[in-house]
C-alpha cells in the first residue's frame, strides 16, 4: 500500500474540530490510533494535510529548525518568545514540554484533541478530559486542574520528567541506575559521543478512549547535537532493541513486554518510538495510572553514537542488562 492509499484510508474516518484532531468513529478508535502511531514522518505529514490540522509534533519540528539558525542572544530570546509555549531550553537541552511522541502527534499546539464528545487536554504534567466537550470547565492551565467528577472532569497526573544535569565530556554515559530507580513510571538513560547524544526514555501513560482509559508503555529514542546555544534535536537514524518490561496494570494484572524492538525507517527522523498498548480498559472515573515498573530494560542508539548505546536497566539480575556496544553497519 503506497503513502497516498494508506493515509486516505485513515483520514476518511477522522475530522477536525476547532483546529484539533477529532475521532468521530469510536468503534475503530484503537485501530485508528495504532495506524497514526505507525506512520512514518513523511506519511504523517501527508496525513496532517489530508485531515486539515497541524499537530504539536510539526510545531516542535519548526522550533528545532529555528533553533539551528540562531546567531545572537537576541535571536535566542525571540525564539523563546515564539516557541516558549511548547519547548524550552532546559539544562542547555532543547526540551519539548510534552515529551511523549504519541501525544505530540494527537494534540495540536494547545495540547488538545477530541474523542467523540470528549475533550482531551495534554500538558507537561497532566492529561485532563472533559465529558461532553466543554473545555471551559478546565482552568486556564491543565497543570493546576483536579478531577471534578460531577462536572465530567477527570485528570491524570503524568510522571515528572526533570532530567539530572549530565556531566559534559567527549564520551559519557548516564545509566538508569544513576538517575532513577525502578519505582518510577519514567525511566531514562543517555549516551554521549563527542557532539552527539542519544537518549532512551520509557513512559507509562494513560490512553483515553471512548469506552474508558487504559495504559500504554512508550519507548522513545531521540538524538541531540551540540549547537551554539545548547543541545538541539536533529534528524538522524535510530534503533531501539531488547526492550523488556513488567508492571501491574490498572486492573491489577501483571503485564509484560518481551524483546520489543523498532528498526529505523528509510528517512532520518527527529525521534523513533514504539508504543505497547495494554488492554486494561476501565471506566475513566476509576482509572489509576500505574506508578512504576516492576522491571524494565532496553537500549537505543543513533547514527551519531554508533556503536555505543544508551541503556536503561532496572532488573533483579544486573548481569542480564543489554550490552551498550554493538555496531550497526547499515545505520
Amino acid at each position: 500500500m503506497d503513502i497516498a492509499t494508506s493515509v486516505q484510508s485513515l483520514s476518511t474516518d477522522l475530522a477536525t474540530k476547532e483546529g484539533a484532531l477529532h475521532f468521530t468513529d469510536t468503534a475503530n478508535f484503537f485501530s485508528q490510533l495504532e495506524k497514526i502511531m505507525e506512520l512514518s514522518d513523511v506519511e504523517f505529514k501527508e496525513f496532517e494535510k489530508s485531515v486539515g490540522f497541524k499537530s504539536l509534533s510539526t510545531v516542535l519540528e519548526e522550533a528545532y529548525k529555528a533553533f539551528d539558525e540562531l546567531e545572537t542572544e537576541s535571536d535566542l530570546q525571540a525564539w523563546k518568545d515564539k516557541y516558549g509555549d511548547v519547548v524550552e531550553l532546559r539544562d542547555s537541552i532543547v526540551t519539548p514540554l510534552i515529551q511523549q511522541p504519541s501525544y505530540q502527534r494527537l494534540a495540536n499546539r494547545l495540547g488538545e484533541y477530541y474523542i467523540h464528545n470528549t475533550y482531551v487536554k495534554i500538558t507537561e504534567r497532566q492529561v485532563a478530559l472533559v465529558v461532553g466537550g466543554d473545555k471551559r470547565k478546565l482552568k486556564g492551565s491543565a497543570d493546576v486542574n483536579s478531577s471534578d467528577v460531577k462536572n465530567g472532569v477527570i485528570v491524570y497526573d503524568l510522571p515528572k520528567t526533570q532530567r539530572v544535569q549530565e556531566k559534559e565530556s567527549d564520551g559519557s554515559m548516564v545509566t538508569s541506575q544513576e538517575i532513577a530507580k525502578c519505582n518510577n513510571s519514567w525511566m531514562t538513560a543517555m549516551r554521549q559521543e563527542g557532539k552527539r547524544k542519544v537518549f532512551i526514555d520509557f513512559f507509562i501513560l494513560p490512553t483515553v478512549g471512548p469506552m474508558g482509559t487504559s495504559t500504554k508503555v512508550e519507548v522513545v529514542a531521540k538524538g541531540h547535537k551540540k549547537t551554539l546555544f545548547g543541545w538541539n534535536k536533529y534528524k538522524t537514524r535510530y534503533h531501539i532493541k531488547t526492550v523488556n518490561y513488567e508492571l501491574i496494570d490498572a486492573r491489577g494484572n501483571r503485564q509484560d513486554g518481551i524483546d520489543l524492538s523498532k528498526r529505523p525507517g528509510f528517512n532520518d527522523e527527529y525521534q523513533l518510538f514504539l508504543t505497547d498498548q495494554l488492554s486494561d480498559v476501565v471506566p475513566s472515573i476509576s482509572y489509576t495510572l500505574p506508578d512504576s515498573f516492576i522491571r524494565v530494560s532496553g537500549r537505543a542508539h543513533s547514527r551519531g553514537t554508533n556503536p555505543y548505546w544508551a541503556v536503561v536497566c532496572c532488573v533483579p539480575v544486573p548481569y542480564s542488562c543489554p550490552t551498550d556496544y554493538e555496531y550497526i553497519p547499515a545505520l
